[in-house]
């Protein structure tokens, strides 16, 4: 696999996130790697975090939203993993976000090592304001 040949699927599973979900796409539209296919699983949700799905959609060609009924965190995984073309998946829960490089150092991690997965640590951080739709990216600042 070719770093740079890979396309990757990205899986958000949302669901009455509003206050959270700008933040978590911003940071997938900020990644250094651009090859990617953002699939956000609105599962059902009814507090605006749908429209927010629409608007992102809207404005980057990478992202696909799929609408359906409540059932899960894992059945909203589960139809993403069903749609995906990518040849290597990641998720990102809807109330947290990437390292801008996030993508690119696990891909690289994978080529180095030969290997078919990556595994990685998180870090805890808190925001000094949330991300806006012009996909700038705020200051961190570790908790």
């Amino acid at each position: 696999m070719m770093e740079n040949d890979c396309l990757v699927s990205v899986i958000v599973p949302v669901f009455n996130v509003k206050s959270f979900l700008p933040e978590a796409l911003d940071s997938l539209l900020a990644q250094t790697y651009q090859k990617l296919e953002i699939i956000l699983v609105d599962d059902g949700s009814n507090d605006g975090s749908e429209k927010i799905c629409d608007a992102f959609a809207k404005n980057d060609g990478r992202i696909r939203v799929i609408h359906k009924q409540n059932e899960g965190v894992s059945a909203a995984r589960n139809t993403g993993l069903s749609v995906m073309h990518g040849e290597v998946v990641a998720f990102l829960d809807s109330d947290d976000a990437f390292h801008p490089e996030f993508v690119r150092t696990m891909l690289t991690a994978m080529q180095t090592e030969d290997a078919d997965m990556a595994i990685c640590k998180y870090s805890l951080y808190k925001t000094e304001r949330k991300m806006c739709y012009s996909g700038h990216l705020t200051r961190f600042t570790p908790m």
